[in-house]
């Protein structure tokens, strides 16, 4: 019988088993149903275990729980889908590039699955005390914000009595925000990425250096200008 996994060592899963179809397809089952259901809540391991052609017991044995399970593919689908965005440019390139082009991913991802973008940010701005799958989503984005900031630092683009760990908690939130605006208000359909630059680059501005303000505030006057009819959601 296998161990089962605790929500604490979800990563380390993933890490040690990273081409384990099994344990892909049971991920993939997951993200599917909360993506029809529209909650976590109406996901059972009974419902997961049919989709991914396995036994219940199997779920139990290995993972414990449906939380772990979901945890775990709340993980897998940052890893594939929006994580290599933040990596897709050396140290040598703007750090303004690395956020954007992570942003763009992320805007990507939520508008190939919409549902599950949404279930997800309503997770977050319902918990309160951040347990289980919210934290582990926010921790993910944020560890990847938290090294685009450390870019930031290296580049000279922010002041340096900031910390990385407190400018990409509240990128994190930012962002957050902007999808779950996104989400819920269809009106804003074809606007997410620049919702989300709005948002993101609002947040910087405070901490930028002086060579930098300029541009980012000219960046932000012409995010007003192409969200004029979205005013209200800012």
């Amino acid at each position: 019988m296998e161990p089962k996994v605790r929500a604490s060592s979800v990563r380390a899963v993933l890490s040690d088993n990273p081409r384990d179809a099994h344990l892909l397809r049971i991920l993939d089952a997951t993200k599917l149903l909360i993506e029809r259901t529209g909650s976590v809540e109406q996901v059972t391991i009974r419902g997961i275990a049919a989709e991914a052609g396995v036994a219940p017991a199997t779920l139990y044995n290995r993972f414990g729980g449906k939380e772990t399970i979901i945890s775990l593919a709340v993980i897998d689908h940052y890893e594939r889908r929006v994580k290599r965005g933040f990596m897709g440019n050396d140290s040598t390139g703007c750090s303004f590039d690395a956020l954007g082009s992570g942003l763009k991913m992320l805007a990507e991802t939520c508008r190939a699955s919409p549902a599950f973008a949404k279930v997800l940010m309503g997770l977050y701005f319902s918990s309160a005390g951040m347990e289980g799958t919210p934290r582990t989503m926010y921790q993910e984005f944020k560890g990847s914000l938290c090294d685009v900031v450390i870019k930031m630092h290296n580049c000279g683009d922010v002041v340096d009595w900031v910390s990385p760990e407190i400018l990409a908690s509240q990128l994190s939130h930012s962002c957050f925000m902007a999808v779950y605006r996104w989400s819920n208000f269809s009106v804003l359909n074809n606007a997410l990425e620049d919702l989300m630059d709005y948002f993101v680059f609002s947040a910087i501005l405070g901490y930028s250096q002086y060579s930098q303000k300029e541009r980012i505030e000219q960046r932000l006057k012409e995010l007003i200008q192409d969200l004029s009819g979205f005013s209200q959601f800012l």
